[in-house]
């Protein structure tokens, strides 16, 4: 991944290519990111982890290093050395909305997908869609109902011949991925 400064607007894709990086090397290290990103509360390495995850913490710690500048490494430098899940919680943290206002629009978003219909490509728009609908999921702790996801697939994703598939088939298909 290229190297981040710390802006806003560039933390959701450059989050997603650092995750996929560090789960490519290591799935278990990706796996505690994505759980600290929500996480309130500050990490103490020494304390909050088992061995095993302090080890995952310290290579985290040197992957950002090298991955950061500007405003992105001062907070990196503000943490103790080796800390890098508690880096990563504190961009997670300044970066990704939190509130309860913005997990309603995130979820308005994806029952009422207006903006996605310019997208002319069904497929981009369905990505498009289901990654809302995963980083919903994983901010929130909530799952979306797979009737809603059935619901705007076939109202507002699906492209006309799409849709009538759906509606037809509707007694056999009974789950968003069946």
């Amino acid at each position: 991944p290229e190297k981040w400064g710390g802006e806003k607007k560039e933390w959701r894709h450059w989050s997603a290519d650092v995750r996929s990086w560090v789960g490519a090397v290591n799935k278990e290290l990706r796996e505690v990111m994505v759980i600290v990103q929500t996480r309130e509360t500050p990490i103490d390495h020494t304390s909050d982890l088992t061995p095993e995850q302090q080890v995952l913490n310290t290579k985290l710690h040197f992957i950002l290093n090298s991955l950061v500048k500007g405003g992105a490494k001062d907070t990196l430098l503000n943490c103790p050395e080796g800390n890098g899940l508690e880096v990563w919680r504190r961009f997670a943290r300044r970066c990704e909305p939190q509130t309860a206002g913005h997990h309603r629009t995130r979820y308005m978003s994806i029952i009422d997908p207006k903006d996605l219909s310019e997208l002319q490509d069904y497929e981009s728009r369905k990505t498009r869609w289901e990654y809302r609908v995963a980083e919903y999921e994983r901010m929130t702790k909530t799952v979306v109902a797979e009737e809603t996801k059935m619901a705007v697939m076939q109202n507002c994703l699906a492209p006309a011949e799409v849709r009538r598939h759906l509606i037809l088939n509707s007694t056999r298909i009974t789950t968003y991925e069946g």
